[in-house]
């Protein structure tokens, strides 16, 4: 099953503003018809908010039988099931692979991180039975 990320509208508004500024100076520096230096660094600016903006918005989490994959762009991360050791739901903007204020924390052996999928309950009861399974418990 595949899962799209839920943006919070923080993101989505910074999102919008860093783009807006680096379209803005990108129009100023071609109207104003500075020199070329100008011109390129606007440019890379813009394509640097764009590349930015494609790895916030093109998130994914995808749960297979044995393990789940959390898609980021181009960059792929696997983690098995019974790795799990705790999850929850919580609220906080910790620096990690969630967009939203509301997420699930995801505590294994060795790290803890976050996601913030779209159908919240669903997600966490998928890991929840999936975790279980792996030991013979049946919720």
């Amino acid at each position: 099953m595949k899962y799209r990320t839920n943006i919070d509208n923080l993101y989505c508004i910074l999102i919008s503003y860093f783009f807006a500024t680096s379209f803005a100076l990108c129009v100023c520096v071609i109207l104003l018809r500075l020199s070329l230096v100008y011109t390129i660094l606007a440019s890379l600016g813009v394509i640097l908010v764009s590349f930015i903006c494609y790895f916030i918005c093109e998130r994914y989490y995808i749960f297979n039988i044995n393990d789940y994959v959390i898609k980021v762009g181009f960059i792929s991360k696997r983690f098995k099931y019974k790795d799990i050791e705790k999850c929850f739901i919580t609220r906080n903007y910790k620096l990690s692979y969630a967009t939203s204020q509301e997420r699930i924390c995801i505590i294994t052996h060795d790290k803890t991180f976050y996601i913030s999928p779209e159908n919240i309950n669903e997600v966490l009861l998928i890991l929840i039975n999936r975790r279980a399974s792996w030991f013979g418990i049946l919720y």
